[in-house]
Order: structure tokens, then sequence, then C-alpha cells
């Protein structure tokens, strides 16, 4: 692997003192209240806790059963693209279903602290869906009103294009991407880092020097998870006890804490004194 090491890296993201949940066409929306004040800010400023935000807030929303299940329905192969939720009535239009709730209150809290992402034309937020779902997924389907419903999807993003907002459930898919990118990563494909700008400083009797800056919180992202994995050495691993995910600089690492790695073992002693006894008995 590549080893990178930059003098400094920097992410650029817009929050607004106050967002609010508004409906369009149907579809819950987030964006930012029309009195609001705005404040630049540095989400690299601290990259494990933003790899740990962004984790927590997918993990309420893999937690969410009923919503994972509804996006099993509407997968094309595995594979949810934002243009799927247009053809079915929004989960989150009934905000007061429990799992609506819990989704909508974690991703305001992450949404306050780093902003929204840019919703742009021309993207197709997508998410692959987790194993365990994605059993359930079957071929999307186009039927007679697929040109429909794609033309309501268009026409709404063009008429928001210039607003700063991006619907609820357009936002689960960007949590879950980024969540498959730190964990899993199922795809091989080459990522490309958008709006990231790489300086290159060269002077005299000074070593050379790479800078890297991200406009815009979808690249900051990106750019605090390359830093991350190929500058930091860190890795984001599943516990093998408790299930919960942390951060480790320890490929082999396993457990998230030594009382969960004394637990798991004491759990692991009793299945097999359980299973001699057992075939004892027999």
């Amino acid at each position: 692997m590549v080893d990178l090491h930059f003098s400094n890296v920097r992410g650029e993201s817009v929050v607004f003192s106050k967002y609010v949940l508004q409906t369009h066409d149907n579809y819950l929306y987030i964006e930012p209240h029309k009195n609001s004040i705005t404040k630049k800010i540095d989400p690299l400023d601290d990259i494990d806790t933003l790899i740990m935000d962004v984790i927590d807030t997918s993990q309420v929303i893999i937690g969410c059963k009923s919503y994972m299940t509804f996006l099993s329905r509407i997968a094309d192969a595995n594979i949810v693209y934002e243009k799927n939720f247009w053809k079915y009535p929004d989960f989150f239009a009934d905000r007061e279903h429990p799992e609506a709730t819990a989704i909508i209150n974690a991703i305001t809290l992450f949404v306050e602290k780093y902003g929204l992402p840019d919703w742009e034309l021309e993207k197709d937020t997508k998410a692959i869906l987790p194993l365990e779902y994605s059993i359930y997924s079957a071929p999307f389907q186009d039927e007679n009103d697929s040109a429909e419903y794609m033309k309501t999807f268009l026409t709404t993003k063009i008429a928001l294009g210039e607003a700063i907002t991006y619907p609820v459930c357009s936002l689960t898919l960007f949590f879950l991407n980024f969540l498959n990118i730190f964990t899993v990563n199922r795809t091989s494909k080459l990522k490309r880092v958008e709006h990231c700008r790489l300086y290159f400083r060269n002077e005299p009797e000074h070593e050379p020097e790479l800078e890297a800056i991200a406009i815009g919180l979808f690249p900051s992202i990106l750019l605090a998870f390359i830093v991350f994995t190929s500058g930091l050495h860190k890795a984001v691993h599943t516990c093998k006890h408790c299930g919960k995910h942390f951060i480790t600089t320890d490929a082999r690492s396993e457990y998230c804490s030594a009382k969960c790695r004394a637990s798991y073992n004491t759990a692991q002693t009793r299945k097999r004194q359980k299973r001699r006894q057992q075939e004892l008995r027999s």
C-alpha cells in the first residue's frame, strides 16, 4: 500500500445554526431554517471522531429492521439507488413511526454537527445492502409507470437544485455507502475523490510537502478515510463479542476491549462444556 504522508489535511463544510424538516411533493427533506446563520467548519479537525460519527449514524439506520426490509424490497440487484425511492410512498412521511423517528434524530444530530452534503443533479446516491438484507433483494422491475416516477424524481431534483436541501431517504444511503467503504468494502472499483485539491510545496532547504484540502462534506469524509487508513494506518473493525465497531491500528484485533475478549472466551468455554455434557448424556 502506498503510504501517504500529508503535511496538512483540511476539509471545508458549511453548518447552519438550525435545521428543519420540510415536505416537498410528499417526500421529507432536511434543510436549513430560513433565519439560520452559517459558519464554516473543518470536519477533519478530529478524523477518528468523524469516522465514528458516520458509523454510529449508519448503525442506527441498520438497526431499524422495518426500514432495512423496505430498502431490500426496492433494491436493484442488492443496490439501492435514490431514484428507486420515488416509485414508492416515502417511508419518512409518517414521522411518528418509531424507526422513522430514530433515523431522523440520528441524521439531524450529524447534520447539525457537520452540515449537509451537496445534493447534485448528476449524482445518484446509492448503497449496497448489508448481506443479511441483500438475500431479500429482487431485480428492479421497470413497469409502465417507470417514466412517470423518473420524471417526478428528476423534476424535483432540478427544482431544488439551487436550494440547500437533501431528502432524508437519500441521506440514509449516504451513510450506508460510507459504512460499506469503512468496514466491508464489497467493491474493488476505484473511487474518484472529487472536489479535493492536492498542493505540492517544494522549497530550497526544505523537504517537499503534500497538502490536501477537500471542499464539501462528502469529499471531506472520503479524504478523512484516506488519511485514516493510508497515513495513520488505522482500520475499523467489528467486535467479535458485542458487535460494536471500533478503531484499531492492529489488523489482528478482534475485540473492542479486554472486557469483551474475556466475556467472549468465557462464553465459548461455557458452550464447549455444555456440548460435552450433552454428548455424555447421549
